[in-house]
C-alpha cells in the first residue's frame, strides 16, 4: 500500500525518478467525491476528449469518498492522490492539490460528476493558445448559450482551461475555501490583467441537483459558509471586495431585507405585518412565475445564505502554504503520458 508523502524541496508531490522527461501539453484535474455512478463515464469522456490536443496526464483528487469512486477510477491510466482528513476535503483542496502536481504548463479542471462534450477540450485549448493575453476559457453547460461568439468575463467555473503559469502567479485556488473559489481565482486573475472567455459551446453535461437534498448538502458540507469566508478573505483588498459584493448584490439586497424583519420585532408589530404582508407578496408574486417549489427553494435558500454568512465570516483566512500536504495519500502514480 502506497504511503502518505509529502511535497519534496521542488514542490513535487512523491513523482519518483520514473516521471519522464518529456513535459505534457496539458494536465487534467479531475475533483471527485463518491461519484461511483458517474466517475467511469467521466474519465472516459476526458480521454476521448484530450488525445486530439497532444501529449497529457490525469490527475485524480479524490476527496476520501466511502463507495468506490477510487476503486473504479484505479482501473484508468492516471495518476490518483486521496486527501485523507475530511477537515480537509473540499473541491478548492482538490484543485490546489492538483496543481501542485500537474506538470503541463495548461491545466484542466473538470469536476468528477461532468462528461466533456466531444470537441470542446480542443476548441478551448486551441483558443488559449491562439490568443496570448487569455489565461482562462470555459463554455457552457448542459445547452449552448445564447451568444454565438466568446464572451470575456471576470470569471471562469465548471470545466475550466487555465494557464497555469497564471494561475501561479495569483495564488492559485485556496485550498481553505469551501465554495466560490473559482469565482475568487477568476476575479485575481482579471485584477492581475489577466483575460478570461467563456466559449459559446457546450464543454460538458453536469447533472442539477435541487430541492430540500441540494440545500441540506450545502449546509453540511459548509458550501454556504464560503460567501462569507470569501469576503472577509477579500477585505484587505478594495478591488477584489468590491467584485464580490457586485456579483452577490441581490443576495445582499434579500439577506437585508430579511435582516430588517427579524429587526423590526422589536421596535413595531405594524412595521414587522407590513414587513410580513410584503414578504408574502411577493412569494406569491415568484410563485405564479417560477412555481410554487421554485420560490420556496430561491426563498429558503436565500435566507439560509444568510446564515451561512454568519458562520463562513467568522473564519479567518489561512495561508495557503499552511495545508497539510502531509495528509495526501498517493494510492497510485503513472508517469507515462497519454
Amino acid at each position: 500500500m502506497t504511503t502518505t508523502q509529502e511535497l519534496d524541496s521542488n514542490d513535487q508531490l512523491g513523482r519518483g525518478d520514473d516521471v519522464p522527461s518529456e513535459e505534457p501539453d496539458l494536465s487534467v484535474v479531475v475533483v471527485t467525491y463518491n461519484e461511483a455512478e458517474r466517475i467511469e463515464g467521466c474519465l472516459e469522456s476526458v480521454f476521448e476528449s484530450c488525445r486530439k490536443v497532444g501529449p497529457f496526464e490525469v490527475i485524480l483528487v479524490d476527496s476520501n469518498s466511502t463507495d468506490r469512486t477510487v476503486a473504479i477510477a484505479e482501473q484508468f491510466p492516471i495518476t490518483l492522490l486521496k486527501l485523507t482528513d475530511d477537515e480537509y476535503t473540499t473541491p478548492s483542496a482538490g484543485r490546489y492539490v492538483g496543481t501542485k502536481y500537474a506538470r503541463g504548463d495548461t491545466i484542466l479542471y473538470v469536476d468528477g460528476d461532468m462528461h466533456l462534450e466531444r470537441g470542446w477540450v480542443s476548441e478551448a485549448y486551441t483558443f488559449l493558445k491562439d490568443n496570448q493575453e487569455v489565461v482562462g476559457v470555459d463554455g457552457q453547460l448542459n445547452e449552448r448559450g445564447r451568444a454565438r461568439t466568446p464572451q470575456r468575463v471576470d470569471a471562469i467555473r465548471g470545466v475550466a482551461l487555465y494557464d497555469k503559469a497564471a494561475v501561479t502567479k495569483v495564488g492559485g485556488f485556496d485550498p481553505f475555501q469551501k465554495s466560490l473559489e473559482d469565482i475568487d481565482l477568476g476575479f485575481r486573475l482579471t485584477l492581475d490583467g489577466g483575460v478570461l472567455y467563456r466559449l459559446p459551446s457546450v464543454a460538458a453535461m453536469h447533472p442539477i441537483a435541487k430541492g430540500a437534498s441540494e440545500i441540506r448538502r450545502r449546509w453540511r458540507s459548509g458550501y454556504i459558509e464560503g460567501v462569507g469566508q470569501t469576503l472577509r478573505k477579500s477585505a484587505p483588498q478594495p478591488r477584489l471586495l468590491a467584485m464580490h459584493l457586485l456579483r452577490i448584490r441581490y443576495k445582499i439586497l434579500i439577506g437585508s431585507w430579511f435582516t430588517f424583519g427579524l429587526l423590526s420585532v422589536a421596535f413595531s408589530p405594524l412595521v414587522t405585518a407590513g414587513w410580513a404582508l410584503t414578504t408574502m407578496l411577493f412569494f406569491a408574486f415568484l410563485a405564479t412565475q417560477r412555481g410554487s417549489a421554485e420560490a420556496f427553494r430561491l426563498t429558503f435558500g436565500y435566507a439560509l445564505l444568510c446564515l451561512g454568512f454568519l458562520y463562513g465570516v467568522r473564519i479567518p483566512p489561512q495561508p495557503p502554504e499552511e495545508f497539510p500536504l502531509s495528509r495526501v495519500e498517493v494510492v497510485k502514480r503513472v508517469s507515462v503520458l497519454q
